[in-house]
């Protein structure tokens, strides 16, 4: 039988999913750490809290498209899930976060120097358009995740419906009552 790239991959799956896995985890972790501590009924921590979010979505999305890509590569249909969920609650977030942070920009501009108005428009622009992007990013890897699920389990329904049953042909009863066959063309039992 010949080995298949699939069968020689095969021993990197599981280091990958933790490898991926581990450092996911540690991406969420660092955000939450940075940004405590936690003040949500403020404008300018809710400002600042969210630009640290959107420089390190870029980060959690290629993880989680790394994932997909291991995913894909085995034909693990449960990482797919977990993956094209993870999207769509990112995707949620981060159009919700996209929208929040508008609106505590424009209630924060108003605080800002005079002189660094121009700056403040520019880093507000730019912090909005990675949420609009990553957001959108997110909502396509979550597409790509449910369409590949249903793609490789419409795939194993059409190999499971393929597979060739073997059946033994029954033995007859002459055969039984000897003990073994009897040569084609022998009287059986019954000619007798």
């Amino acid at each position: 039988m010949a080995t298949t790239t699939r069968d020689l991959l095969r021993p990197i799956r599981t280091p990958a999913y933790a490898f991926l896995g581990v450092t996911l985890c540690f991406q969420i972790s660092d955000f939450l750490l940075g940004a405590m501590p936690f003040s949500p009924g403020s404008a300018m921590w809710r400002f600042a809290a969210a630009g640290g979010f959107a420089n390190n979505v870029g980060n959690i999305l290629l993880l989680l498209t790394l994932l997909y890509a291991v995913s894909l590569k085995f034909g693990d249909r449960a990482a797919m899930t977990i993956v094209g969920v993870f999207a769509a609650i990112g995707t949620l977030i981060l159009f919700g976060a996209a929208a929040s942070f508008a609106l505590d920009a424009v209630q924060l501009r108003g605080q800002v120097a005079p002189q660094n108005v121009r700056k403040f428009d520019v880093g507000s622009a730019q912090t909005l358009l990675k949420f609009v992007v990553q957001g959108f990013v997110s909502m396509i890897l979550a597409v790509s995740a449910y369409r590949a699920y249903y793609a490789a389990t419409r795939d194993l329904q059409r190999n499971n419906s393929n597979e060739v049953v073997f059946v033994a042909r029954p033995e007859s009863r002459t055969s039984k009552s000897m003990g073994a066959e009897a040569p084609a063309g022998a009287p059986s039992a019954e000619d007798k």
